[in-house]
C-alpha cells in the first residue's frame, strides 16, 4: 500500500455473501444508482448503521432470498489505490465537471440515466486524466426505509459512500457479525407464506 490513500468503508452483506467474498474476492456489480461496483459507506459515526441498512434493505427486496445463511454481516474495507486512481466526485471542481456534463447531454434526472451516466462520467474523467479510475467517492441515498435512524439526512444530507470499480483494490480489515438483525423478520415471512 506504498503511496496509497487512506481511506476506510463499510459493507453490509450476509454471512452467505461474507464467506464468498473471503475465498472469491468482492464481486463489482454492473450497475448501481452511482455507477457499476461494489459500494462502501465511508467512514463515520453512522458507517455501521448505513451498512446495517443496506443489509434490510437487501433482506426486504429478496436480493438474500437464496442465502444458507441470512445473518447481517458488516465488513470494513480499505482500499489499495494511489491518489491518481481516485476521484471525489463530491468535491466542488469535480462536481462543477459533473454538472456542465450533465447539462451539456441534458440528461435527464432518473434511475435509469443516473446508473449509466455515473459510468459515463467515470469513463470520460478516466480519458481526460489518463489513468484508470479505481475507486470514487460519491453521495448516496441512505436506506432510511429500511432503517429509518441510520443517517440523519435531513441534517446531514445524503451520506457518502465509495464505489470500488476494481475488486483487487479493496482490502477486508474486519467484519462483525450482527446477531438476530433482519433474521427474525425474514423467518417471520417465511413462516407467513408457508402456513
Amino acid at each position: 500500500m506504498n503511496g496509497s490513500l487512506d481511506l476506510v468503508g463499510t459493507h453490509g452483506t450476509t454471512v452467505s455473501r461474507y464467506e464468498s467474498i473471503g475465498s472469491d474476492g468482492f464481486k463489482c456489480r454492473n450497475s448501481g444508482l452511482r455507477g457499476a461496483g461494489a459500494y462502501f459507506w465511508v467512514k463515520s459515526a453512522y458507517a455501521e448503521e448505513l451498512a446495517v441498512g443496506w443489509y434490510l434493505k437487501c433482506i426486504k427486496a429478496g436480493t438474500f432470498s437464496k442465502d444458507p445463511d441470512k445473518r447481517c454481516v458488516v465488513i470494513t474495507a480499505s482500499f489499495d489505490v494511489l491518489p491518481e486512481q481516485y476521484l471525489d466526485i463530491e468535491s466542488d471542481e469535480v462536481k462543477s465537471i459533473f454538472l456542465n456534463l450533465i447539462k451539456q447531454h441534458n440528461a435527464e434526472d432518473s434511475r435509469e440515466c443516473s446508473e449509466k451516466f455515473y459510468d459515463l462520467f467515470i469513463e470520460l474523467m478516466e480519458k481526460e486524466l489518463d489513468v484508470i479510475i479505481k475507486l470514487y467517492k460519491v453521495r448516496a441515498y441512505a436506506p432510511t426505509k429500511a432503517l429509518p435512524n441510520c443517517y440523519p439526512t435531513q441534517l446531514a444530507g445524503s451520506p457518502l459512500c465509495y464505489v470500488a470499480r476494481d475488486s483487487q483494490c479493496i482490502l477486508i480489515n474486519g467484519a462483525k457479525t450482527l446477531e438476530n438483525v433482519g433474521v427474525k423478520n425474514e423467518k417471520q415471512r417465511e413462516g407467513k407464506g408457508s402456513s
